[in-house]
């Protein structure tokens, strides 16, 4: 009896490592053709197969310039590609699964139904972070981006944690077989890969593929390393200067101006800043800071800038 074709979706969470595996499908897509497992250049762009997502959000910032590729075009395109390579799994990866998923969820089913057409089968693969681990990384990401300093630092914590549980609720009930895996910073690509291994019924040729596998090493500083305390006080000053009505300075100037005086306090609280309930307006978001033994601590460095 001839197997039915399996898609594997790799609907990549924010803040788990889907760019380092996505770099490495892109290096393993010979060894794992061999193995019968299709990665796709339908779709891609960027190294992640966001078009198939991505022409359901008008707009999307990361699509190609031009028209909109048309999503019954592109999926007549995978099966096409599909057929000629003789696999019968084909693994699709890409974040914009999940940002589909959590702006127009109703899109996100429809593209769901028409993949699994396409094959006999389908499973959804995910790398999940704890709520926690994943709340503290993401606000680290967006104290470090200078184009997001107009908003509380709260309302972010916020969304984050709304998101994760929406996502969660949306992936667990989709009537689908669904994989999930913990994130591990270090393991996060051969953990992955040896799911896909083993729904394709090729974990037997792991350690032949674990010995092509290059590990991915950062080419840039890794910026959730500066001091905690950094972080804390980039979280204070952006309330406290917004609540002033004055534009926030971003975390590279704020280390260069009082760098040498903030890595002599203690670590900060970041984790209890974050915690705080965001309030309707800046002025309740600032009342809640100076409340908290951080703003002690920070106050007369920060009232110098």
């Amino acid at each position: 009896m001839t197997r039915p074709r399996l898609l594997l979706i790799h609907v990549g969470r924010h803040k788990t490592g889907t760019t380092a595996v996505q770099e490495q499908l892109q290096r393993l897509r010979r060894p794992l053709q061999r193995r019968g497992i299709l990665v796709p250049q339908t779709g891609l762009h960027q190294q992640q197969h966001l078009l198939f997502p991505a022409v359901l959000v008008p707009g999307h910032p990361a699509l190609p310039p031009g028209p909109s590729p048309d999503l019954d075009t592109l999926l007549g395109q995978l099966d096409d590609e599909w057929k000629r390579s003789h696999s019968l799994c084909c693994l699709l990866s890409s974040e914009v699964f999940c940002e589909l998923a959590y702006r127009q969820p109703a899109e996100a089913d429809a593209l769901l139904l028409k993949l699994k057409l396409i094959a006999g089968e389908l499973c959804l693969l995910q790398v999940v972070r704890p709520l926690r681990d994943f709340i503290l990384s993401s606000v680290k990401h967006q104290l470090r981006n200078d184009h997001l300093l107009e908003r509380s630092p709260l309302s972010w914590a916020n969304h984050c944690r709304s998101k994760q549980e929406t996502l969660d609720h949306f992936w667990l009930n989709r009537g689908m077989t669904l994989c999930t895996m913990p994130y591990n910073s270090l393991n996060v690509v051969p953990d992955l890969l040896q799911r896909v291994l083993r729904e394709a019924d090729q974990l037997r040729t792991w350690p032949g593929l674990c010995r092509q596998l290059q590990a991915q090493l950062e080419t840039r500083p890794n910026a959730d390393e500066l001091p905690e305390v950094f972080y804390a006080a980039q979280f204070v000053q952006i309330v406290r200067s917004l609540f002033y009505g004055r534009s926030p300075i971003g975390m590279a100037v704020l280390v260069r101006q009082v760098g040498h005086q903030l890595r002599s306090l203690a670590p900060g609280s970041l984790e209890y800043l974050v915690d705080l309930p965001h309030q309707p307006t800046i002025a309740g978001d600032w009342e809640l800071v100076q409340q908290m033994k951080v703003w002690q601590q920070l106050k007369p460095i920060l009232e110098t800038l």
